[in-house]
């Protein structure tokens, strides 16, 4: 049965709005400030503060010519007062409003943090000191749990869009791999064993990148990463099985099955560029990121072709994530010290 033009068309053109918002979200990410739900008013993330504390003390945004603080509102350097102080006593003091204005600008900060989506939330603060990547480390506010909401609903949204469009065209669940047979404990634990091997294989292979200069960029899974145990709900339970299943769903069972079932493409070749354009597509995680999921998208693309089972794939997927955010994340702890201890 050949594929309908249409399903093809939309596949593709849903490919590239994925790879372009993950163009504009490597963006945003450079950015935003994302803060836990309950953490205390102006408080930022480890990476943000690092990033603060290389770029130098920001400037109070209230007052641009005021002189430098540091993120809380402590007085200036010594060095830098000490010759107005020698001029005059009078000077000396009427810096001190200087200090106590920076209150206001922690209460916006928590502002932002419980209502993301108020004025504060989105507040560039022109004074404020810089990321490594050139953003403001004291621009818009996200909180995590947003941030993790905003990843279920675009993904899931994505997902119907494929489902919609492969149900109005008339293309058959078995072309994406799927199969009521699969729904078996024996590709369950099959899913399981795959999606710790590759988990294991992908810390090697970034492990050995890092030996060789290439750095990752961990700061999407530390800014999706939760605090609190409502937070791993959502990511264990929510947003890392909508992942997975979209992903496959589009990557293996899209662009591999149904395009080699309907247009008799070699599925090899299929699973080169699909595993190009999944690599791409996760291009927040910077060069080394791109380049060891294009491995990971093409390890499960061979699995897809040799079983033709997309559950299995997608349970394989889910895994290697959900290993990602808690061994690092949840325990804190390098499977690989070299990637980071040797740095």
């Amino acid at each position: 049965m050949p594929v309908p033009a249409t399903f093809a068309a939309a596949t593709v053109a849903l490919t590239a709005v994925l790879l372009y918002l993950t163009h504009r979200s490597r963006r945003t990410l450079d950015r935003v400030r994302v803060v836990d739900r309950d953490e205390p008013a102006g408080s930022i993330r480890e990476a943000d503060a690092t990033a603060a504390a290389d770029a130098g003390p920001p400037r109070t945004f209230d007052h641009p010519d005021a002189i430098d603080r540091d993120f809380h509102g402590d007085p200036p350097v010594a060095n830098a007062a000490e010759p107005f102080a020698d001029e005059s006593e009078p000077f000396t003091d009427e810096a001190e409003p200087f200090t106590d204005e920076a209150e206001p600008c922690a209460d916006a900060v928590a502002s932002a943090t419980e209502h993301p989506g108020s004025d504060a939330a989105t507040d560039e603060r022109p004074g404020d000191g810089e990321h490594p990547s050139g953003g403001d480390s004291g621009g818009p506010v996200l909180t995590t749990e947003l941030l993790l909401a905003n990843v279920a609903v675009s993904q899931s949204l994505a997902l119907g869009a494929l489902v919609v469009v492969a149900w109005w065209t008339g293309v058959p669940a078995s072309a994406f791999g799927l199969a009521s047979a699969d729904l078996t404990g024996a590709v369950l634990l099959g899913g399981l064993a795959l999606g710790i091997a590759l988990y294991l294989a992908n810390e090697a292979v970034a492990g050995a990148a890092e030996r060789v200069g290439v750095a990752p960029e961990d700061r999407l899974r530390e800014a999706m990463a939760p605090s609190d145990a409502r937070g791993w709900a959502l990511l264990l339970g929510v947003v890392l099985p909508v992942i997975a299943v979209f992903e496959e769903a589009l990557f293996r069972g899209a662009l591999i099955g149904v395009f080699a079932f309907g247009f008799g493409i070699d599925p090899w070749l299929l699973a080169v560029g699909s595993s190009v354009a999944f690599g791409l597509g996760h291009g927040a995680q910077g060069r080394l990121g791109i380049a060891v999921t294009g491995l990971l998208g093409f390890a499960l693309a061979a699995v897809f072709v040799l079983t033709g089972s997309l559950l299995l794939v997608i349970v394989a997927h889910y895994v290697v994530n959900a290993l990602e955010f808690l061994v690092r994340e949840g325990l804190g702890w390098d499977p690989l010290p070299s990637r980071t201890d040797a740095a």
